[in-house]
């Protein structure tokens, strides 16, 4: 079943095309009104198309370029002068500043004389492990912290690489959607130019 409302929008979908009916009945218009001259109406129009084209092309890929690169092919060029081979004069910087250094740490520990009976063995084994355990209950309090900050950063770089992506996949789109037709439509008259300056 045809869908009449969508036909329009299909329709419209092949501008490029469309576009160069108008161009052509011009072109028709011009050899009749300037009989005389169809070599010159031909040549004018060939050319004229040919430019046209040409700069469609390239305004289509400086928005490519300002799409993809946040910069123009104006810029591109300026840059490419700019970094003409000549020599330059060295420049001499001094540099002057002060640098310190410091190292802070901590450490845990006891000092405890040579148990002499069995019991001081035992209090001094008592004293050692409760030590061990405090340090074991510092260094899981410190993992767990630190692995609670690792997933927060992994979490705000998943959500900064899905942003990323969403952001790249909008300008593919753009690039490909709209700067395509353009180029195409550049194409197409360059093209007209060309066979039209032929019979010129």
């Amino acid at each position: 079943m045809l869908h009449w409302n969508q036909l329009p929008g299909w329709i419209f979908r092949a501008w490029p095309v469309l576009a160069l009916a108008p161009i052509g009945g011009f072109h028709s218009v011009a050899i009749h009104e300037f009989e005389g001259s169809t070599q010159l109406v031909n040549k004018l129009i060939g050319m004229s198309l040919q430019l046209t084209g040409g700069l469609i092309i390239l305004y289509s890929v400086n928005n490519n370029l300002g799409v993809f690169r946040n910069q123009s092919l104006c810029a591109v060029f300026i840059n490419y002068l700019f970094a003409f081979p000549i020599k330059r004069k060295p420049v001499a910087v001094n540099l002057s500043g002060a640098a310190s250094v410091s190292i802070a740490g901590s450490a845990t520990g006891s000092v405890i004389s040579t148990p002499s009976s069995v019991e001081e063995r035992v209090a001094r084994l008592e004293i050692e492990l409760e030590v061990v355990r405090r340090e074991l209950r510092t260094a899981a309090t410190e993992a767990a912290r630190q692995l609670e900050l690792a997933k927060e950063e992994l979490g705000q770089r998943l959500g900064n690489t899905h942003e990323q992506l969403a952001q790249l996949e909008k300008k593919v789109d753009k690039s490909a959607v709209g700067g395509i037709m353009l180029q195409l439509f550049g194409v197409l008259l360059a093209l007209y130019g060309a066979v039209t300056g032929v019979f010129a």
